[in-house]
């Protein structure tokens, strides 16, 4: 039992850090999901703000048009309008096409269909967790939780097991029998117990060998293990530093729009009393609707960024 016991321990731990890889590769894969997911309402979210643009720019041409066929505006306000309703519609044909490339991504990913993503309802950001703000709690979380600390755990357990194993088969072998034994000696009938041990000495260096290719591995496990920490901070840290980051940008892109859509409202205005012209407006509204892409664009990243962080931590 004695030269067993190592072997049971080095099987244990090997089926343990099989069953971390597994979830390894689980968290790889969820990582993926979501950035194809957000990706897709991103894109699903920017086409629907080109698409009102677009629509706003064939109003301001219409109105433009008569504008100057009733003499109150002049021909080159009919202009920037056409050059706006051109650069609505290249704008309106990348998202589309950004769009159903994101959809596709997304459907071969998980299976989604459109219809999930029809189904969205806008909604306020969720706060970063306060371990975000903690990139040293973070990561010691991390490395308590993270399925490749494990699994490098505990194969370094595995290589310290096989070193046990082949201390003890570097025993020699004891062999001891017992039992009864009768006979003729002599022409005499003989019988007694009988007592029996042999010992098998292995040739000397075998087992050193095999003890030392033990060592050898369970160093080598070591440093994966130690390697594994190393990048699992890493990337720990550099989580909780986005996801704080990209909250902040979400933050500064929402007063962006809030103060291009002020700025937009006030210099048409402008141009309804005469103070402002028409390329002031179409300045105004091109800044606006960029902004308003901006703000969309950096929502969904900081949503990202806080799902990679939950599963960069391991929750």
């Amino acid at each position: 039992m004695l030269g067993y016991s190592p072997a049971v321990r080095q099987a244990a731990a090997a089926l343990s850090s099989a069953a971390a890889d597994e979830a390894a590769a689980e968290r790889t894969e969820r990582v993926g999901a979501a950035k194809v997911f957000f990706a897709a309402l991103r894109a699903s979210a920017v086409l629907a703000a080109r698409e009102d643009a677009l629509a706003l720019a064939h109003a301001e041409l219409n109105a433009a048009k008569t504008r100057y066929a009733s003499g109150d505006a002049p021909h080159v306000d009919v202009i920037r309008a056409e050059v706006a309703v051109a650069r609505a519609e290249a704008d309106a044909e990348t998202a589309r096409a950004d769009d159903a490339n994101a959809r596709d991504a997304l459907q071969v990913e998980t299976g989604t269909s459109d219809a999930a993503l029809g189904a969205t309802a806008p909604g306020a950001l969720p706060l970063p967790p306060p371990l975000a703000g903690d990139p040293e709690g973070a990561v010691a979380a991390a490395l308590q939780l993270r399925p490749e600390v494990i699994a490098a755990q505990r194969a370094a357990d595995a290589a310290a097991a096989a070193i046990g194993s082949a201390r003890v088969a570097a025993l020699p072998p004891l062999t001891v029998g017992a039992g009864y034994a009768t006979g003729v000696d002599s022409g005499q009938r003989v019988a007694g117990r009988v007592v029996s041990a042999q010992v098998s000495v292995p040739l000397p260096f075998g087992p050193a060998a095999r003890v030392d290719q033990a060592k050898s591995a369970a160093a080598e496990a070591n440093a994966r293990l130690a390697g594994v920490k190393r990048s699992v901070a890493l990337e720990v840290a550099a989580a909780a530093r986005s996801l704080i980051a990209a909250d902040r940008a979400a933050a500064a892109t929402l007063r962006a729009r809030q103060a291009a859509q002020a700025e937009s409202n006030a210099v048409e205005l402008g141009y309804r009393n005469g103070a402002s012209s028409s390329l002031e407006v179409a300045e105004a509204r091109s800044t606006y609707e960029q902004a308003r892409v901006n703000e969309l664009s950096a929502a969904y990243d900081a949503a990202l960024a806080d799902a990679i962080f939950d599963v960069e931590v391991g929750r």
